[in-house]
């Protein structure tokens, strides 16, 4: 975003979440924000 801002995206991707292998996998997305001072 600017020399001292970025912004870096993840995904997570849960297979059998709660060890049940019933449950659909989940997948969750993630945006981290990082300030350098």
């Amino acid at each position: 975003v600017s020399d001292n801002i970025s912004v870096t995206p993840g995904v997570i991707w849960l297979t059998s979440p709660g060890q049940n292998s019933d449950n659909d996998d989940a997948i969750i997305g993630t945006l981290r924000t990082t300030f350098t001072f």
